[in-house]
Order: structure tokens, then C-alpha cells, then sequence
């Protein structure tokens, strides 16, 4: 049967959907188009990805180095029932939209805590900086709970040797340029032995003379941390309190209120807080009514003059003291 057998109507309606279908064509094709790099990125957006870090021994040269910005020293020592806190919020880089919330939301003098593990971590660095924030790099060290808790491929074991450990040292820090100093991200069972500790802070005083360290709170290895800095001549740190390790309102301002009594009792205090959304609400909230108490939200720099002033003049107030 060809073709010429075929009744005019039925040809006239075959040509007709053939024509109706190429225009059909036609028009969804102008429209990918005219669309196709806002497809291509919306796509982008909905599939999973992964990054690859490579690594090499080999250092670029930095060609215009990001100075840490260091807040205001100067302020006088609190006085009779004032205080200084500071907050430092961690991991922060990991969450693009936390870190952007963090840099827009949270107070100037609350102080940021950038994984090395962060994408662009020299971006926000810079942010930073010029946003005339603090920052610190955090520098992940083996728990006491290793391996049940990974502290990720860059961490200080204590069952490494030396050289593996300072080749991984000296790649977290080339990626801190902009950072007023370090933390420890987990690191309760490498911070408990000076033995580790020593060449990290000797490699921080080696990048910086005034390059300090913060100690996250920890039970395990308590005060360890603290001599050997003081040895190695940087300076250093503790944290007091986790201000959402419970990440509940009420356990928050709880934490706040106790954070509060310290700094009044003893001049200053330094908390750490995490991301969480509801973390920053409670922070930003909170901040614009501690002057009616008191208390002073202030960088790093300021609550370690506040410590050197105060550890200074804690000798002469035992020597003055009465005897009994």
C-alpha cells in the first residue's frame, strides 16, 4: 500500500502534525536557548558534589598577605563590678550561609573560628578582616576518643611522627593567613602531653611573635596546655564555656547568665558557640542589653590584656594578704 493510496484528508493531516511538531520543536529549543545558563546553574544547584583537595609540597608564594585584624587593646581594665566577654563562634566556612549570617548578623566583636576544612577559606579570611572581625584557624588534634571521633584528614596525632605531624601543621597555617591566632578542634587527648603541644606552639611563635592560641573547653589535659604556651612564650587562652553544646534556648541563656557571673567575678570571660540558627538569634539579641549590666562584649585582644593585667596583679593581692 504507498503512499498515492492514501485519502488528501489523511495526507493534508499527516502534514499538518508533522508541522505542528517541528514548530513544537522549534520553540522548546529557542527557549533552552535563551535559558540555558540559568538551567545549567539551577541543575548545578540540585546535584550533590564533591571537591577534591589536592595537595602538594610545594608553596606558592603569597602575593599580597591578609593582615589579622586586632581589635581595640586599649580599653581600660573593668571596674568595680564590669567585665569584658568575648564569644568566638566556630566552624565556621563550612556553611556558606553561616558564615555570610555570621559576618552580616553577629555583633563586630564576636570573634570567628574558620575549619580548615572550609572551600574558599581565603575569601572569607579576607571578609574578615575587612569586615574588621577577629578570626582564629582551627588546628584539629586527636581526641582522647580517637578514631570512635575523627578530627578529619589534617589532624595532629599523637601516633604520627614528628615530621607528618609538622607537615600537616604547616599546611593548616598556610591556609591562616589573616588569623590573629589558633584553636583546637577536638584535641583532649593530643593537648594532654607537651611533648605534642610544644612544636605547635613553637611553629605559631615561628609565623608570628604575637600569634596566640586558644584552648577550647576541655576536661582531659587541663592547665597542660596553658604551661607549655607559657613556656613557649605565646600567648594563650581558655575558653571558660561551651555556650550551646545543649543547643536549646533555655540552655543557652543559661550558659549566658553564668558566663555574666564570671566576667563580673573576675573581669572577663570567653565562651564558644556554634552556628546554630538558634545560637545566633539569642547572641544578637543578648548583646544590645549588656551595658545596663555591666559587662563590655569585646575581641580577643581585649580580654588578653584584661588576663595578662589580671594574672600580673594576682601575686601582689596573695603578698598583701593578712597573715592568719
Amino acid at each position: 500500500m504507498g503512499w498515492s493510496s492514501y485519502p488528501p484528508e489523511h495526507k493534508r493531516s499527516f502534514f499538518r502534525a508533522v508541522t505542528l511538531y517541528a514548530a513544537m520543536v522549534a520553540a522548546v529549543s529557542i527557549w533552552v536557548w535563551l535559558r540555558s545558563d540559568m538551567a545549567l546553574e539551577d541543575w548545578k544547584a540540585r546535584v550533590p558534589h564533591a571537591a577534591a583537595d589536592i595537595r602538594t609540597v610545594y608553596v606558592t608564594p603569597q602575593t599580597a598577605q591578609v593582615k589579622p585584624f586586632t581589635g581595640d587593646s586599649t580599653l581600660p581594665p573593668p571596674g568595680e563590678g564590669e567585665g569584658y566577654i568575648s564569644i568566638i563562634m566556630t566552624d565556621i566556612g563550612i556553611s556558606n550561609h553561616a558564615t555570610e549570617r555570621a559576618l552580616d548578623d553577629l555583633p563586630p566583636p564576636v570573634v570567628l573560628a574558620f575549619s580548615p576544612y572550609a572551600r574558599q577559606l581565603d575569601m572569607w579570611l579576607k571578609k574578615a578582616a575587612g569586615a574588621r572581625r577577629e578570626s582564629l584557624i582551627l588546628l584539629p588534634m586527636e581526641p582522647s576518643t580517637y578514631p570512635k571521633d575523627d578530627p578529619g584528614p589534617a589532624a595532629l596525632l599523637s601516633r604520627l611522627s614528628d615530621k607528618e605531624n609538622n607537615a600537616r601543621l604547616e599546611r593548616v597555617l598556610a591556609k591562616s593567613e589573616g588569623a590573629l591566632g589558633a584553636m583546637n578542634f577536638m584535641g583532649s587527648g593530643f593537648l594532654a602531653d607537651d611533648r605534642n603541644t610544644r612544636p605547635v606552639f613553637d611553629a605559631l611563635r615561628s609565623r608570628h611573635a604575637n600569634m596566640l592560641f586558644v584552648e577550647a573547653p576541655t576536661h582531659a589535659g587541663a592547665g597542660s596546655a596553658a604551661e607549655t604556651a607559657k613556656a613557649a612564650g605565646i600567648p594563650y587562652l581558655a575558653a571558660d564555656m561551651h555556650l550551646d553544646a545543649n543547643a536549646t534556648e533555655l540552655a543557652i541563656k543559661k550558659q549566658l547568665l553564668d558566663l555574666e557571673n564570671l566576667a563580673h567575678k573576675r573581669g572577663y570571660a570567653v565562651a564558644i558557640a556554634q552556628p546554630y540558627p538558634v545560637t545566633f538569634n539569642i547572641l544578637k539579641d543578648w548583646a544590645e542589653s549588656l551595658d545596663r549590666r555591666g559587662i563590655k562584649l569585646v575581641p580577643l585582644t581585649a580580654v588578653l590584656k584584661t588576663k595578662v593585667q589580671h594574672d600580673k596583679a594576682a601575686p601582689q593581692q596573695e603578698q598583701t594578704q593578712p597573715q592568719q
